[in-house]
């Protein structure tokens, strides 16, 4: 649609609701600079009742929010998760200071590089990382759900973390109608290692305490404390004992 027919149906739309196209065009001015809202969800939220267009202004407010916030974590992920970082110890320690302060990693965290951690599809999940937790290189983290990582927890290389699931169940013809995100959440516990290139889908929600993930396993479901997984999908193959994997800590 051309801007001058988007002005045409939003003078008419605003004569509709008795409003002048001054008037109008005003009021989409305000809610694009406050919002960032666009003149087609301001047209729809014209004919909506005042508590409905209320909840599309909050809406539009958590989507730009949501994008301000992407904007500076991709910013941050091309500065700091390069390669140069590694040229040097100093490099390093001011690559691992910076993902401390903006993630608010806890004491003694290891951060190797290209370590990316977003969010998708402006969900708007947390994340919680406890001390002595140890990024290896290539590590992604999907927050869009909620994530806690307790103490002293080991992510080698390549492991990936999904805790976001479209919704597949429909009947439109392709992915882009398929409806909402989902978002999951995920809890590793404390001393858990995931191996190389082990990848946590957003049907697990548990990972437990010292537990084990083998290199290469896809985990579709909950790890018990002290379990050994690997596979794919991933099984559990057997058991560490309590205080061969540290619990008593």
């Amino acid at each position: 649609m051309e801007i001058t027919d988007k002005i045409r149906e939003l003078c008419a739309q605003s004569a509709k609701h008795g409003k002048s196209p001054i008037a109008g065009l005003l009021g989409y001015l305000r809610c694009r600079a406050r919002y960032g809202m666009g003149m087609q969800r301001y047209l729809a939220g014209l004919e909506m009742s005042d508590a409905e267009f209320q909840a599309l202004k909050r809406d539009a407010l958590a989507r730009r929010q949501w994008y301000r916030r992407a904007y500076a974590t991709n910013r941050f992920f091309k500065k700091y998760g390069s390669l140069r970082y590694d040229r040097s110890q100093r490099g390093r320690e001011k690559r691992i200071r910076a993902y401390r302060k903006f993630y608010r990693l806890g004491a003694g965290c290891f951060v190797g590089h290209n370590v990316e951690i977003s969010q998708r599809h402006c969900l708007s999940g947390t994340l919680t990382v406890g001390s002595y937790v140890n990024f290896a290189e290539n590590v992604y983290i999907d927050y869009s759900g909620n994530v806690t990582i307790a103490d002293n927890v080991m992510f080698s290389d390549g492991v990936h973390i999904i805790t976001h699931d479209h919704d597949f169940e429909h009947n439109r013809k392709t992915y882009m109608d398929s409806g909402a995100t989902v978002q999951g959440h995920l809890r590793i516990a404390y001393g858990a290692v995931l191996g190389t290139r082990a990848m946590i889908m957003p049907s697990c929600h548990s990972i437990g305490k010292c537990a084990k993930i083998g290199a290469g396993a896809v985990v579709t479901h909950d790890v018990p404390d002290y379990a050994v997984v690997a596979g794919v999908p991933a099984r559990v193959i057997r058991y560490l004992d309590a205080q061969d994997a540290g619990g008593a800590q």
